[in-house]
């Protein structure tokens, strides 16, 4: 294909030097090959999710470096190599516009990403479920490790972000362009990068499925972001950066208010559908206004907008200014503003598990008057695999949060019979998370086969940010039920779904109180 300047490809044509087969026997083809990709994706999910455990362990990390991109672009790279008998990559890499397209994608992914946060507590403050005047800058920070951290931090940007754009953006919307047009192109490729969400919803996340549709609303939307942005810069480069740093803000910061009883399904389903279609519609007509006004005329050389920033900019973005410099000025304008991000999360961000309540009174708070009193409940519950049971113990100066203690039990359902063939049943997994200022416990556990299991966790906030948050805040316990354990034939074969418990709790609150 010829590499001048046209209205589809905006100088940029996608990679493949061959005629492509018949329309639909083109986008047959892609489909059949990202289909493959997904069931690969599918059986590795589901076969390591008992080894991984929850989202964001080092084996979680480590895997994806190997898995993703192995199950994510094999399949490409076999079919472009040994079916189409293409020469190269199926993917373009271009250093047209290289710099302005991904300062686009790096500003434009804190917008983005700050937008849902505003957008959805809005919208949920209005509905009444969020408290007004209560929202706060949280730093999720304490949540992890540094070494973690880094590992998420290179996961995120030499491993997610380059293997998802190449194969949805640089493959799948480049190559059905070929015989699409751009927005049915785009609307493919963003379907199809939904679709590539759900064995991480259901066997890491174990979402249930109303929270799985709001997710998938999000994730297609999403996906449309993404390819707008290729469709009009036609640099790979800011899709991945892009999605990098809009994943990578999420475990650095959140804007929230209080939540006092949680959203349920159907609110959820409203709000959460309302914000992605409301944000990333403001995306898309962000990233169209600079094609309009900057993308477009420079490729034209019909450029006329000036400023020294622009101008600047334009410098950078001309094929005379050599790659070492644009690149240089790339990674340190990148490096910077992730810092300053880091910078502002770390000094001004509430650790997570502190939540913002009025004050209720003036002066110096202190405990020192204070006495220690104790409250036990029991309750019970009954939960899907991945559901959640959630319970939340605000505390206010005239009666202070000082510690948690939960013990949960559940008993191991009976083995059954089937058409005269035992099916035992195996272990059941529970998680406890208790969430405090400037803490968190957590453990998980099994029954034995047949048995009872038992999990108990403590939480004690110390006296020294008692008095720092002058006794305002709220400690949550999460009960998880992250692994039903199915009916088992004989063999190891997998007979029956058990896919849910009931469970017993314990709790022991220490409150101080004035007297």
């Amino acid at each position: 294909m010829s590499g001048e300047y046209d209205e589809k490809w905006y100088g940029v044509p996608p990679a493949g030097e061959k005629p492509t087969p018949p329309k639909w026997r083109y986008v047959g083809e892609i489909l059949a090959v990202i289909f493959i990709e997904f069931f690969l994706w599918g059986l590795y999910r589901y076969y390591t999710a008992p080894i991984y455990g929850h989202f964001g362990t080092w084996k979680f990390y480590v895997g994806h470096i190997i898995a993703a991109p192995t199950i994510a672009l094999g399949p490409i790279l076999i079919y472009w190599r040994y079916y189409r008998r293409e020469r190269g990559l199926p993917f373009r890499f271009t250093t047209k516009r290289l710099v302005s397209s991904v300062l686009v994608g790096l500003f434009a992914a804190i917008i983005w990403r700050v937008l849902e946060m505003v957008v959805y507590d809005s919208m949920a403050v209005a509905w009444g479920v969020a408290e007004g005047g209560t929202r706060s800058f949280y730093s999720l920070l304490n949540q992890t490790t540094a070494s973690l951290f880094l590992l998420m931090t290179f996961v995120q940007f030499f491993i997610v972000g380059p293997v998802e754009e190449l194969e949805f953006r640089s493959f799948v919307q480049d190559q059905s362009a070929r015989v699409l047009k751009n927005w049915q192109a785009l609307t493919l490729s963003s379907i199809l990068f939904g679709l590539s969400h759900i064995p991480i919803a259901i066997t890491i996340y174990k979402m249930p499925a109303w929270q799985l549709f709001v997710a998938e609303i999000g994730w297609i939307t999403a996906g449309a972001v993404f390819g707008a942005l290729y469709m009009w810069s036609r640099n790979i480069f800011a899709c991945m950066v892009m999605h990098a740093v809009g994943n990578w803000q999420l475990s650095v910061f959140y804007i929230s208010s209080n939540y006092p009883g949680g959203v349920n399904p159907g609110v959820d389903i409203i709000i959460g559908t309302l914000t992605a279609v409301v944000v990333n519609s403001i995306m898309i007509l962000l990233f169209y206004a600079v094609f309009r006004y900057y993308w477009r005329p420079l490729e034209r050389g019909e450029l006329t907008v000036g400023g020294r920033l622009l101008e600047r900019l334009k410098e950078l973005d001309s094929e005379r200014t050599p790659v070492k410099k644009r690149v240089g000025a790339i990674v340190i304008t990148t490096v910077l503003t992730l810092g300053v991000i880091l910078s502002i999360a770390s000094a001004a961000g509430i650790p997570y598990g502190t939540r913002s309540h009025p004050s209720g009174g003036e002066g110096v708070f202190s405990i020192e008057k204070y006495s220690e009193t104790k409250e036990r409940v029991e309750g019970s519950g009954h939960l899907a695999e991945g559901e959640h049971y959630v319970i939340e113990l605000n505390s206010t100066p005239k009666k202070v949060v000082k510690g948690v203690r939960v013990v949960l039990t559940w008993k191991d359902e009976d083995d059954i019979r089937r058409m005269g063939r035992l099916y035992r049943n195996q272990p059941d997994k529970f998680s406890v998370v208790i969430s405090g200022p400037n803490s968190t416990e957590r453990d998980e556990g099994s029954n034995p086969r047949g048995g009872e299991g038992r999990i108990e966790v403590n939480l004690t906030v110390n006296d020294g940010t008692i008095v720092a948050l002058s006794g305002n805040y709220t400690i949550s316990v999460t009960i998880t039920l992250e692994d039903s354990g199915p009916y088992v034939g004989r063999f190891g074969v997998f007979g029956y779904l058990d896919g849910e418990n009931d469970f017993s709790y314990e709790m022991e609150v220490t409150y101080l109180t004035e007297g």
